[in-house]
């Protein structure tokens, strides 16, 4: 399961625990994101994060494996595909963002004037009086700031990231603001 970002955290996904009835899966926190280590922004490369997923899958011995990615872990799905696909046999890519340059530049739009609404500007706003409070490592407090304005920008009305009528309501252990940097 390769969870949406980068940044986010593998609780995204866990409606698809349902599929261990079937399948062996394996959930896991990206690089910088969630329980996993900080790392600095030069340790976030695609090629580390493939890197990663090479380790993840050789660790697991059994063969070709399926991949289901959402949203970055859609993308990040696909750059493996071009990277080894000698070792998947399936690959589902829910919510795939953008996979070229067109897609990036609508995306952008989309983004720059949903994070100018209010509702975003707001909850950043608040977000950073928040953080003051915040402890733990240099980072902690701009994760805290981070993840709650993409929080906001993902749940926002205009957004087509949930359902109409329903919010966005997914659990994170720790947005990793220097993974979302990094892309």
């Amino acid at each position: 399961m390769l969870h949406d970002g980068p940044g986010g955290d593998h609780r995204s996904l866990l409606a698809l625990e349902a599929l261990s009835d079937t399948y062996r899966v394996l959930f896991y926190d990206q690089r910088g994101a969630g329980l996993s280590e900080r790392v600095t922004e030069a340790r976030q490369g695609m090629a580390d994060h493939l890197a990663d997923l090479d380790a993840l899958i050789t660790a697991q011995g059994d063969g070709p494996v399926l991949l289901i990615g959402h949203s970055w872990g859609a993308m990040l799905a696909t750059a493996y595909l071009g990277h080894r696909p000698e070792v998947v046999s399936r690959a589902v890519l829910i919510e795939p963002g953008f996979l070229d340059a067109e897609g990036l530049t609508s995306f952008e739009a989309r983004r720059a004037a949903l994070s100018r609404s209010p509702r975003v500007v707001w909850a950043g706003l608040l977000a950073g009086f928040r953080a003051r409070g915040v402890t733990g490592d240099a980072e902690a407090a701009r994760d805290s700031i981070v993840g709650t304005v993409v929080h906001a920008f993902a749940n926002h009305p205009a957004n087509p990231y949930h359902c109409p009528g329903q919010t966005y309501d997914t659990p994170a252990w720790r947005f990793g603001s220097c993974a979302s940097d990094a892309f």
